[in-house]
């Protein structure tokens, strides 16, 4: 175990003194922080699009139960279609 621990005290004694892998290990830091802040607004963007997701269907199911109310159908005569593409 001890021979282990001076090996991984040599190789970490070299990587420090050796200028290529000290930039190496902070573009390897970069690239992770890059990583991280990119999860964290992927996460952002997903808890949005649930929020707006669960929006949507109580405003459709609103819309199912007014309509039901007025005892007004479905399409109305409207092309639901056109209005989508508006």
């Amino acid at each position: 175990m001890q021979d282990k621990i001076n090996g991984l005290t040599q190789d970490l004694q070299f990587y420090a003194r050796n200028s290529d892998m000290q930039q190496c290990m902070q573009r390897i830091e970069k690239l992770r922080e890059e990583r991280d802040t990119k999860d964290g607004r992927i996460t952002e963007h997903l808890e949005m699009i649930n929020t707006v997701q669960r929006q949507m269907e109580d405003l459709a199911a609103e819309n199912r139960t007014l309509r039901k109310m007025a005892a007004v159908p479905d399409n109305y005569g409207i092309d639901l279609a056109s209005i989508k593409l508006h």
